[in-house]
């Protein structure tokens, strides 16, 4: 029975050679396309495997979306980064102006006490005048300094005890 089957098909493709071949070469070409020309490329997360595209498009948002959270961790690094800068730059600022401060002061120590010892040195006659006003700008700054320490000090006290409550 199986013969008389296969010979009933094999006499109608010769019968309907056109027919038969006209039907059969569309269909193996869609086949051939869709078994060979499937598009397969190299995957984004796998390099070693070859995925399809509705796999490669879903890799390519999760990549995408990987580099916008890399994006966002970089820019606040980068954030922490300058405000660090930005502490130091005032923090050095401040220091250089202290000293600026504590160098003017120091050389007006020098002026009042080199003027008297100067006048001294030099043969003149020291007056109590110079000799005054040398003590008074002289205690004036040892006042102001004094004053500074007492700040810093109590400044200090106020943040421990702001600390401990």
């Amino acid at each position: 029975m199986n013969t008389d089957f296969l010979h009933k098909i094999t006499n109608w493709i010769d019968h309907n050679r056109g027919q038969f071949f006209g039907l059969l070469i569309p269909v193996t070409a869609v086949l051939i396309l869709l078994a060979v020309g499937c598009s397969k490329t190299q995957s984004l997360k796998d390099p070693t495997k070859k995925v399809d595209r509705q796999t490669f498009v879903i890799e390519g948002l999760a990549v995408e979306q990987d580099f916008k959270e890399e994006t966002i961790q970089l820019q606040a690094q980068l954030e922490k980064h300058n405000a660090r800068i930005e502490t130091y730059n005032l923090q050095k600022e401040a220091g250089l102006a202290d000293l600026d401060q504590q160098d003017l002061r120091n050389q007006q120590i020098l002026e009042i006490t080199g003027g008297a010892l100067s006048e001294y040195v030099s043969g003149g006659t020291v007056t109590a005048g110079p000799i005054i006003l040398s003590l008074l700008n002289l205690a004036g700054i040892g006042w102001g300094l004094g004053n500074k320490l007492d700040n810093v000090r109590k400044d200090k006290i106020i943040e421990q005890q702001k600390t401990t409550v």
